[in-house]
């Protein structure tokens, strides 16, 4: 019976973070766990998924695979390019920011969120909270 429940308990973990989709890369990708031009934004803000930096309206294309951002000359590109592989672009287009790289992504159940293995930018103790438009104490 033991067995049973266990293997029962780990077949619905799967089921429920299943693969990664455009909606998730908004709601609940770790920005902490990648290298991006966010670098020093995570390092000070408290702050780490792209919602939290983005805005609704800052979502400039959603189609099929593909999640664009944009936030003043910040561009952001996500493609999901086969089960959990993501490729994002980065770049800044009044500066000489511009990357492309390619991650695997898991489903972090302990965190509720979708991260990659590349890094990981803890919260400083005193990190401040950003808050659209305007940057308040944390």
């Amino acid at each position: 019976m033991k067995y049973i429940l266990t293997l029962s308990a780990i077949i619905s973990c799967n089921v429920t973070a299943g693969e990664i989709k455009l909606d998730d890369i908004y709601e609940k990708f770790n920005m902490r766990t990648i290298y991006s031009s966010y670098g020093q934004r995570l390092k000070y803000y408290c702050e780490s998924y792209p919602k939290e930096y983005f805005s609704k309206e800052n979502i400039k294309h959603i189609k099929g695979k593909k999640l664009e951002l944009i936030s003043g000359d910040d561009i952001w590109v996500f493609t999901i390019k086969g089960p959990n592989q993501l490729v994002l672009s980065n770049k800044i287009s009044d500066a000489s920011y511009n990357t492309l790289d390619e991650y695997t992504v898991y489903y972090d159940k302990d965190n509720n969120d979708w991260r990659a293995n590349k890094i990981l930018l803890k919260k400083s103790e005193d990190c401040v909270k950003y808050v659209k438009g305007k940057v308040s104490e944390g």
